[in-house]
């Protein structure tokens, strides 16, 4: 599937899209938007969350210390197990504006769905009857 088809916003359309919108001159949208995402990702870097009101908040959280175990060994025990060391990963949450935008979209998400998909509004699948098929 091609990201023109999954309808992926890409850096390069973020640019675009910005400068029409501003007036400004393309060279000058990337560098703002470049320039903004390495602040985001260097304060995530440091440790520190974002939020952008409205929009996106990002933190960062320590996962919790895990204990795993190798399938393939017959044997079980304490001895056998392994820790799987604390992790830090990322939350993000979708801000109030953003969720109330996202879910205004279910109609038209299901939509385009069912269409990729190949069904009817009850979820069966169409079936396409060729020409040559009606012949036979």
């Amino acid at each position: 599937m091609s990201r023109k088809e999954a309808e992926v916003l890409t850096r390069v359309e973020i640019y675009k899209r910005v400068s029409k919108r501003t007036g400004h001159p393309r060279p000058i949208v990337e560098n703002v938007v470049n320039a903004s995402i390495d602040t985001i990702t260097e304060s995530i870097q440091e440790g520190i969350g974002v939020e952008i009101r409205k929009f996106l908040s990002i933190n960062i959280r320590l996962g919790k210390k895990r204990y795993g175990r190798n399938p393939q060994r017959k044997e079980m025990g304490k001895d056998t197990e392994v820790v799987i060391p604390r992790v830090a990963k990322l939350r993000l949450s979708v801000g109030k504006g953003l969720d109330k935008i996202v879910k205004g979209l279910t109609p038209i998400v299901a939509e385009k769905e069912r269409l990729r998909k190949g069904v009817d509004e009850w979820g069966n699948k169409k079936v396409v009857i060729t020409t040559e098929e009606k012949i036979k």
